[in-house]
């Protein structure tokens, strides 16, 4: 949880603020997971701070709603072609990704 608190510290995404009057904020919560290796031995303790984007009220509180996933069937006809090709492929994993995205509009959350 330190590590993820710092991050959001660092980025500069958020600051404290008195909630104007007008405003209901969102509720968040901690969702916590311990990862494991494949001879399921304990790797690390992962925390992730998620806010309850289901009490927000559409055209109120957003107006798109959007997650850039990728289908499977794309994901594995990619695989297949760098096969045929003999391409490398490399993986990574970009902490904090969504933090990098822009809002529109301002998010309260308590």
């Amino acid at each position: 949880m330190d590590k993820k608190i710092n991050q959001l510290e660092n980025t500069g995404i958020w600051e404290l603020i008195k909630l104007p009057a007008d405003h209901k904020p969102i509720k968040c919560k901690w969702v916590l997971k311990v990862k494991q290796d494949y001879t399921s031995a304990i790797t690390h303790y992962k925390g992730c701070l998620v806010a309850k984007g289901f009490s927000q009220i559409f055209s109120i509180d957003f107006t798109k709603n959007f997650a850039p996933v990728v289908q499977l069937e794309t994901f594995w006809t990619l695989i297949a072609i760098a096969v045929c090709y003999k391409l490398d492929i490399h993986t990574m994993d970009v902490v904090g990704a969504y933090l990098n995205s822009e809002l529109n509009e301002t998010i309260y959350m308590e």
